[in-house]
């Protein structure tokens, strides 16, 4: 069978300059059949149905094996796991298309003036464009920050399941300024299954010494997820070891060259003095990571969430990926926000899918089953959800993306999803039927 207007309740939904359908499928257990499953614990399997029970997987079948009643036929497609985006900002996502390309610190004034003239409304609105977008993009899980923390409630009416970041900067205008407050952020959240509360000490150069230690205790002794942005730019690298550069102007502008002193040291050996040797820390960009600093990482369980298309819109040096993957590290993809996403690349705003399909054009050596895990497997590791999430696994909660069949690509499946350019065409979540591109 196949998804129609009597088995599904179906409503439109505005996703930028694509349209989703949302549907609400009416059974808590379900099946559907793919012409290839590609569960990423295991290699891929032709024409099989993926059974789901109480919102978890519970099998995968052989299709004959199984009455042709008794599951949804998704048709020519390949059925994977719900992809996870392990870095974005979602509040910024009306920001898209407001800022052209250009260098990071001058980018970074001209979203300050933006946000200024928009105000809290409009971004608290920006966070549901953002989670339709991300839905319609097959991203069913998401680790989003927010400056004031004001994104989990809306967040909380939203399928994707979500680890909610609340960001601490020290000398902000708004809270979370001081450990207190960032505290007291996480006391007032109310966390379910499917949306887990983090901390987000900001950078090195944002964040007092006091209350980064203060920031990982908090995490450490409540068991979150905690990320920080780390080795972004060339500047930040520059404050940390010499102190010197745009970094210490904007300090000095602010008020805070006493507070937030360099280190005299890399950003990565730095912050790895303030976590317990077992503690996991999920660095955002790490652009500029040199190979003393992968090797630091290599020895601990921090995780890095790269960027591609943002890194590329802001010019950087070539990403270290490659190298920190060969020394083990593990390594996911996120968007970053919307704000930092070009417009005319063809490509989704919040697509992590559309992330590794650029990163497998940028580097067609880099195996495709490794592009795949940095948006599953290994995105659901950086988040703490690996139990959960990242994979087609009996226990596992049954989010799943159906992705259009390349009748002109290859032949593999995983290549086929990387060489395409389509969309998802069903995205599933806790085994309902929840988008589908028109």
């Amino acid at each position: 069978m196949t998804p129609s207007n009597s088995e599904c309740g179906m409503r439109n939904a505005e996703c930028g300059s694509r349209t989703a359908l949302h549907y609400e499928f009416r059974t808590p257990n379900s099946a559907f059949r793919a012409a290839w499953v590609v569960p990423v614990d295991r290699p891929p399997i032709p024409n099989a149905v993926v059974t789901t029970r109480d919102g978890r997987i519970d099998r995968i079948i052989a299709a004959n094996d199984v009455p042709a009643d008794g599951y949804t036929d998704l048709g020519r497609v390949i059925l994977m796991p719900g992809l996870i985006n392990a870095h974005t900002h979602l509040e910024l996502t009306n920001y898209h298309g407001k800022i052209p390309p250009m260098p990071f610190w001058t980018w970074l004034d001209r979203l300050i003036a933006l946000r200024a003239a928009a105000g809290p409304q409009a971004e608290r609105e920006a966070v549901e464009r953002g989670a339709h977008l991300s839905l319609a993009a097959g991203v069913t899980l998401l680790g989003d920050i927010s400056r004031t923390h004001q994104a989990w409630p809306v967040l909380a009416a939203t399928e994707p399941a979500k680890v909610c970041f609340a960001e601490l900067l020290s000398f902000a205008a708004r809270p979370a300024r001081t450990p207190e407050e960032l505290t007291q952020q996480v006391d007032t959240t109310e966390t379910s299954a499917r949306l887990i509360v983090g901390v987000s000490p900001h950078a090195p150069y944002t964040v007092q010494p006091a209350h980064l230690r203060a920031a990982c205790e908090l995490a450490r002794q409540r068991r979150l997820p905690i990320t920080m942005h780390l080795a972004e730019t060339r500047e930040e690298v520059e404050f940390c070891t010499h102190g010197t550069g745009v970094v210490t102007e904007l300090l000095d502008r602010f008020g805070q060259t006493d507070h937030i002193p360099s280190p005299r040291t890399t950003p990565a050996v730095y912050v790895r003095g303030m976590f317990p040797p077992e503690m996991p820390l999920l660095v955002a960009h790490g652009n500029y990571l040199d190979d003393a600093s992968i090797a630091i990482l290599a020895q601990t369980s921090w995780s890095v969430v790269f960027c591609p298309r943002t890194h590329r819109y802001f010019g950087h040096d070539p990403h270290p990926f490659r190298r920190l993957i060969d020394a083990g590290v593990n390594v996911a993809v996120g968007t970053d926000s919307a704000a930092s996403l070009p417009t005319d690349d063809g490509y989704a705003p919040l697509s992590v899918l559309d992330e590794i399909r650029f990163l497998h054009a940028e580097h067609p050596d880099v195996p495709a089953a490794t592009l795949l895990d940095m948006i599953t497997r290994n995105a659901a590791r950086a988040l703490s959800m690996a139990d959960v999430a990242g994979s087609i696994t009996p226990g596992k909660w049954a989010d799943l993306i159906a992705v259009p069949i390349d009748a002109q690509g290859p032949d593999d499946p995983i290549r086929n999803i990387l060489t395409s350019n389509a969309p998802p065409a069903y995205t599933i979540v806790q085994g309902r039927i929840v988008a589908g591109a028109a």
